[in-house]
């Protein structure tokens, strides 16, 4: 069994879009996937090397972020399957890939630890946006007539990435649920860094955060361009 290390102790510059690229084809397919499969989703990332996706693999796999399974019992080969907690980093990291692109910056230039403690970092108030938009989806869910199947499936995603993120424990997700789930906080990452100011998002420590954000970004920036 694979020893699941918390951290950015084992992440490389292939994690992420390792995770990503899995949790999408995951959800396409319904079902484990090859290496092989995810290295090509991993073009996206100038990334499509199948060596690449091995390295990205087998570090999500020891960062609790997806698990490997045996093709077979007398097969070596492996298949791979995304966790919800990759899912949801897989998530924030795409709201801060975009949040990047806003600012004309290269997010190939940020150092893999510099990136997954920015992931970690924001997962708090990703979860308090969530809960926001949970609250927001659900009033609309009631309401509205007709035609609400994205907002009802926007709705369950929210309470899936949050209770993840809250470490509550959810029984029988389907796959195609999981790049929902990756799109909801994706959306709300992306929200948070590029919002000007947090008091939309109810968050108690807007000030605080707000200064934090555009220091980070600054900072961010400013390095990258060096």
């Amino acid at each position: 069994m694979d020893v699941v290390e918390l951290g950015c102790v084992n992440v490389n510059v292939n994690t992420y879009p390792a995770v990503v690229s899995l949790v999408n084809l995951y959800a396409k397919v319904g079902a484990p996937v090859e290496p092989s499969d995810v290295a090509r989703l991993m073009g996206t990332f100038r990334r499509d090397h199948p060596e690449l996706a091995r390295r990205g693999l087998t570090s999500a796999v020891k960062m609790g972020y997806a698990i490997a399974l045996k093709k077979s019992a007398n097969s070596p080969r492996l298949l791979y399957a995304p966790t919800l907690l990759g899912a949801v980093d897989g998530g924030i990291f795409l709201g801060i890939a975009r949040a990047l692109m806003q600012s004309d910056a290269d997010l190939n230039a940020i150092p893999p630890k510099v990136l997954c403690t920015t992931v970690m970092f924001m997962r708090l108030p990703v979860l308090n946006q969530l809960m926001y938009d949970y609250q927001i989806l659900g009033f609309f869910g009631r309401y509205l007539s007709k035609g609400t199947a994205r907002v009802l499936r926007d709705f369950m995603c929210s309470a899936i990435a949050a209770k993840t993120l809250a470490n509550v424990k959810i029984m029988e997700v389907k796959p195609r649920h999981y790049s929902c789930v990756m799109r909801m906080v994706s959306n709300s990452a992306w929200a948070l860094l590029r919002a000007p100011k947090f008091e939309d998002t109810k968050f108690e420590a807007a000030p605080v955060f707000n200064k934090i954000r555009i220091t980070f970004m600054q900072r961010l920036v400013q390095r990258l361009r060096q």
